[in-house]
């Protein structure tokens, strides 16, 4: 850290600044000067400062700061994760339409939020497509044998399961 002292003579004599520290470095010379405090530990340090101006004049002052262990800190915590549930029919006809939702649990409790967007394997979303249910179809599904529907839910720490889908079969 700098040190920036400021310090005037009345008679503008020549100053001269010593400097004292109980933990670190001090370098440079004059009224400005780095404290390195780097590798010392936590806890309170002080750095003095005598001004002289050699005919008798003499003042003295002092900083004191507390320091923190970079590595004391604890990183912080993700939030909780969701538990999520998507339900869907076993099968279906093809004619539709195709109903899935999601259920949102985080600590044990239903969570509400607007944070979601599905996606389909194959077929189309009709309605619903940011909501906790949708309602699909099988237009452009030819071929599949199921249409699965996959949710992810936004805004949790990234460490989080945050998608979960669900198949139901197509009777053709």
């Amino acid at each position: 850290m700098d040190l920036f002292v400021i310090a005037t003579d009345p008679d503008g004599d020549k100053l001269v600044f010593k400097y004292a520290t109980t933990d670190g470095t001090i370098s440079g010379k004059g009224n400005v000067v780095v404290w390195d405090l780097q590798d010392v530990k936590r806890g309170p340090h002080e750095a003095r400062v005598t001004v002289t101006d050699g005919r008798g004049g003499k003042v003295d002052a002092a900083l004191t700061v507390i320091t923190a262990d970079s590595g004391a800190c604890d990183p912080p915590r993700p939030g909780p994760c969701p538990e999520i549930k998507v339900s869907c029919p076993v099968e279906m006809d093809k004619a539709g339409p195709f109903n899935f939702s999601v259920m949102i649990i985080v600590n044990g409790k239903n969570f509400e939020t607007t944070n979601l967007r599905w996606t389909l394997n194959a077929g189309r979303i009709e309605k619903g497509q940011y909501g906790r249910e949708i309602k699909a179809s099988t237009t452009g599904a030819n071929g599949f044998e199921k249409l699965t529907a996959a949710v992810e839910v936004r805004g949790f720490d990234p460490s989080c399961n945050t998608s979960a889908s669900c198949s139901t079969k197509i009777i053709w």
